[in-house]
């Protein structure tokens, strides 16, 4: 049972909502260390992936290195990997050229489609919800991940911040979205695993339900004050949270 009505519309995540992109972070930078041990002489494998959580964090804190990180992986991988390599007093741009290339092969491996997306994606549809994937990052980056995972035919809109002037949390990247669905924020709902981009902004925008989609379980943030409508651990349980 629940107390909202019945949406027109889902807008979905795509990164660790519908996908599995992130996981253990620590444990691919590990992974992607250890074949050019040999060129680090020197370098513990646990300092070196302990001075990267820390640069990480850093750089994702700000608002607008994160926009322009994100629109261009690979060049704030190198960016980082450069600030952690001369921690340690190496200066060497073809390694951190190939630390950034093993890292992108072992996330893209161990990315993978979440139990049951498709089917909870295909059953809201086939009730006659309006569903939206709306998501941030480079457009080709994105776009392979939706071809790769059969996601394309399963939206009536697809939305990547790398195709377009906007992108998360930015207002018009939510009205745009409502534009092209016929929609408006009343009538829809939100779902992804950023408190920011798919709980406190849409609540303010005025979306009808925002939940939030902690999908490893770890709950929320002690210091958060963002107080998601709803908290999913399975995708599946969306299906029992929408009236019929």
């Amino acid at each position: 049972m629940t107390d909202f009505p019945r949406p027109k519309a889902i807008f979905f995540d795509l990164d660790d909502t519908l996908i599995s992109s992130s996981g253990d972070r620590q444990a691919v930078w590990s992974e992607t260390f250890q074949p050019h041990a040999h060129r680090m002489p020197g370098c513990a494998e646990g300092e070196l992936v302990k001075a990267l959580e820390a640069e990480l964090r850093w750089f994702w804190a700000d608002p607008v290195r994160h926009r322009e990180g994100r629109l261009d992986m690979n060049r704030a991988r190198a960016r980082v990997l450069t600030a952690v390599l001369a921690r340690f007093k190496i200066e060497d741009e073809g390694l951190v050229a190939d630390l950034s290339e093993t890292f992108r092969v072992n996330r893209e491996r161990r990315t993978y489609l979440f139990d049951d997306a498709h089917h909870v994606l295909d059953t809201l549809k086939a009730s006659g919800l309006q569903l939206c994937l709306i998501t941030n990052g480079e457009a080709a980056v994105q776009r392979a991940k939706v071809s790769r995972f059969d996601l394309a035919h399963r939206f009536h809109h697809i939305q990547i911040e790398g195709e377009h002037p906007f992108g998360k949390p930015d207002p018009a990247a939510y009205a745009h979205a409502l534009e092209k669905l016929g929609c408006t924020h009343g009538d829809a709902w939100i779902i992804g695993d950023n408190l920011e981009w798919e709980v406190a902004v849409p609540q303010k925008l005025g979306f009808a339900h925002s939940i939030w989609y902690d999908a490893f379980g770890r709950g929320l943030p002690k210091k958060t004050d963002v107080r998601p409508d709803r908290i999913l651990t399975r995708l599946r349980d969306l299906l029992d949270a929408v009236p019929a």
